[in-house]
């Protein structure tokens, strides 16, 4: 088995566990969506050949967790997104992967975030 493989399988199960902890009061391993984020984004990273996303890719693995971060914030607040949050949305953009964030956010969240 490769190793992309195995972190895909890690990842799954991570993701998993996320999804099934999201609803509960209880949190046994609290995961948390930045974490799925860049796990995510590092599964991509691997697997990319294009130079050009893998620079992209690599900005946004660099930055991703405290980024997703703010975005929650700005979420859970109905707040604007500043500059930095509006830069990195067009890096995913650029990056052609703007549907990772919906691997932790839902479909109403993402137009929101893609709207600002």
């Amino acid at each position: 088995m490769k190793l992309v493989d195995k972190l895909k399988k890690a990842y799954d199960c991570k993701k998993e566990l996320y999804e099934a902890e999201k609803g509960s009061s209880s949190k046994e391993y609290h995961i948390e969506n930045a974490e799925i984020f860049q796990d995510f984004i590092e599964l991509e990273l691997l697997q990319c050949e294009d130079v050009e996303r893998r620079y992209f890719l690599m900005q946004i693995y660099r930055y991703g967790y405290q980024n997703i971060r703010s975005l929650n914030s700005k979420l859970a607040f109905k707040a604007k997104l500043d500059n930095d949050d509006i830069n990195f949305v067009s890096i995913l953009k650029e990056a052609n992967i703007l549907h990772a964030l919906n691997e932790i956010y839902t479909t109403k969240e993402v137009k929101k975030i893609a709207k600002d």
